[in-house]
């Protein structure tokens, strides 16, 4: 078990294992193009060797960027064993906040759970503090967070991305980055949301 306390450490550990890992699961509240350029490399990589690679992404506060999703989302029709899903759940008190990523290679499970996200700050920037642990994949950690993970993917909770709910979302994203600067400039928003439209 290691602690991961620094940023740049969450970026230097992910860039080392995932062009060696088989499976690759990552589940993140908020995705944007200054965090996945840091490890796209190396994904297009684990990709292009056969990996099974499959990211889970939230749409709640709008902060996940469209442009983001976009070029995972262009991958995984070069890719089949590249698969994104887009969160958000429907239940206005519940947030998609996981920041989860677990690695695998022949026996061995790299898992890494803490505060973040993929984007410069969770990456580079930020004060981050993340637990990672290496074990078994006969172990029970493997099977309860291979478990977890596959929680995330039910229907009530994220959907496989198509272009056209990548779209909608982006509208959805406009619009709320709007409000944003309309409240900065402390005039009154109208309708600011935290949760994204649920898109099937």
């Amino acid at each position: 078990m290691e602690l991961i306390s620094s940023a740049t450490e969450h970026k230097d550990v992910l860039n080392k294992y995932i062009p060696k890992s088989e499976r690759i699961y990552i589940a993140v509240a908020f995705l944007k193009t200054s965090g996945l350029n840091l490890i796209i490399d190396n994904l297009i990589k684990a990709a292009k060797s056969g990996s099974d690679i499959q990211i889970i992404c939230g749409l709640d506060f709008a902060l996940t960027e469209p442009v983001a999703l976009k070029k995972i989302w262009e991958l995984t029709s070069k890719y089949n064993n590249l698969q994104l899903y887009l969160a958000s759940s429907k239940h206005s008190t519940i947030i998609f906040h996981p920041k989860f990523y677990m690695l695998t290679r022949d026996t061995v499970a790299t898992i890494i759970a803490g505060s973040a996200n993929l984007t410069s700050g969770g990456f580079e920037n930020n004060y981050e503090c993340s637990i990672m642990i290496q074990e078994s994949t006969e172990s029970s950690i493997f099977t309860q967070s291979l478990a977890y993970f596959t929680s995330l993917k039910v229907e009530t909770l994220s959907t496989k991305a198509t272009f056209l709910q990548i779209k909608n979302y982006e509208r959805f994203f406009e619009e709320q980055k709007k409000l944003r600067w309309i409240k900065r400039t402390k005039m009154t928003p109208i309708g600011l949301s935290k949760k994204a439209p649920f898109a099937s």
